[in-house]
């Protein structure tokens, strides 16, 4: 099962973003499609956790995308 952990890039820049509006676009743009079908996408467990984080974002600083 893989876990964000598996891609530090990613961790690192939600990291450095945190609590921002960037860092809101930035995992929002992580889940949904912006390659007119070219993305692979995540395994669900990793959207999860996206999604978690983004909930925590948007509920915790009033952030919304």
């Amino acid at each position: 099962m893989k876990t964000l952990e598996d891609y530090p890039h990613i961790v690192q820049k939600a990291t450095r973003l945190w609590g921002t509006q960037a860092g809101v676009d930035y995992l929002h743009g992580l889940v949904h499609d912006t390659r007119a079908g070219l993305r692979n996408g995540f395994p669900l467990e990793i959207v999860e956790e996206i999604a978690l984080l983004l909930g925590i974002q948007e509920e915790g600083y009033g952030l919304r995308r």
